[in-house]
């Protein structure tokens, strides 16, 4: 069985404001596969079953049950009616992508893509910073002692750490 290729979106929705817009947007694009939850219940079990690219959430009624979720994948709101209680609840929740009424999908698709660019942005951020902390963390261990001995020991120890092995070692050649 293969595997849908494609943007995994999901789009919780409570109100009918914004329900035909979204159809006919994801009737157009064949690369974006949205799944779509209107309770919290759904909201929650689907964001706990599988990994979506992004999230589209009608604000304000459906961003009070984001904080019901552990790790939501990047959100864009779309402001229904009031806007002023929709600007509220998305600041409240840290979204940083919206839309408002009257909605275009020129615009709509831009958030997506942006949003998950910003994703892989942040994934590549806090990897490199990983890795910095154990550069700066074996630098230090190398300098804590003058026994090469106990050098190559620390450095051995933080290594097998680092790469999560059971057994690990340096050979000296010379």
């Amino acid at each position: 069985m293969t595997k849908k290729r494609g943007i995994k979106v999901l789009v919780y929705q409570k109100g009918t404001e914004a329900r035909e817009f979204l159809l006919d947007f994801f009737r157009k694009r064949k690369d974006l596969r949205p799944v779509y939850a209107s309770t919290s219940t759904e909201l929650k079990a689907l964001a706990g079953k599988e990994q979506y690219d992004v999230m589209i959430v009608e604000a304000p009624n459906g961003t009070r049950d984001l904080s019901a979720l552990t790790e939501p994948p990047p959100t864009i709101a779309l402001i229904t009616d009031d806007l002023p209680k929709g600007l509220k609840s998305i600041v409240k929740c840290n979204i940083d992508c919206y839309v408002t009424s009257p909605y275009y999908e020129e615009d709509l698709y831009f958030k997506i893509k942006s949003a998950i660019e910003h994703k892989s942005w942040f994934r590549r951020l806090y990897s490199e910073k990983k890795d910095l902390e154990a550069i700066i963390e074996l630098t230090y261990l190398i300098s804590s002692t003058l026994d090469p001995r106990e050098v190559l020991y620390l450095v051995v120890k933080k290594i097998s750490e680092m790469i999560d092995v059971s057994r690990c070692s340096i050979i000296s050649v010379g």
